[in-house]
């Protein structure tokens, strides 16, 4: 069984058209490609329309697993967020490799999903660029570098099947 991941933009203009394509793109996937598991991030609304997607999907093929894979440890156990993860994923899990990464968990994240993936679907736009953010006491304004990109980039190097849904 094949392993498809998904990666993109915190933020994304969700349109029909854009569902549509995803839709198409991953019923060929399961269909042509015998692609099963899916594993999926967080934090973005990609991921989100990813996992809407899937739900979908998993009534025509109910032999589909979505996996969430975590960037951040769940400190939470209440049995009501068990219950309500277990709506849109059949397995979560915060790999070993994550734990210590500090600010670069979801950079580790992304390659550790990249590296158990055959494909790789993104919403990659390449001149995204992350907001300025002003930190210490000198106001010192950063930009961080797009963890998408840097993402991208990891999957390309890694010789990975790749999609990118973004259209401008």
């Amino acid at each position: 069984m094949k392993v498809c991941t998904f990666i993109g933009h915190r933020f994304i203009k969700v349109t029909q058209q854009l569902r549509d394509r995803l839709l198409s793109l991953l019923e060929f996937l399961i269909v042509e490609n015998g692609v099963g598991q899916f594993l999926l991030g967080s934090a973005s609304q990609f991921n989100s329309l990813c996992v809407e997607v899937l739900c979908q999907l998993k009534i025509k093929y109910p032999h589909i697993e979505r996996i969430r894979v975590r960037a951040e440890y769940d400190y939470s156990n209440y049995k009501e967020i068990a219950i309500e993860w277990s709506k849109f994923y059949e397995d979560k899990y915060f790999p070993q490799c994550v734990r210590g990464a500090g600010k670069k968990s979801y950079v580790v994240r992304n390659q550790y999903i990249i590296n158990k993936s055959d494909i790789v679907v993104f919403y990659y736009d390449e001149e995204y660029q992350p907001a300025e953010i002003t930190r210490g006491k000198y106001n010192l304004s950063i930009r961080r570098a797009s963890g998408t990109k840097l993402a991208y980039e990891y999957a390309v190097k890694k010789k990975k099947i790749i999609y990118n849904l973004f259209e401008k």
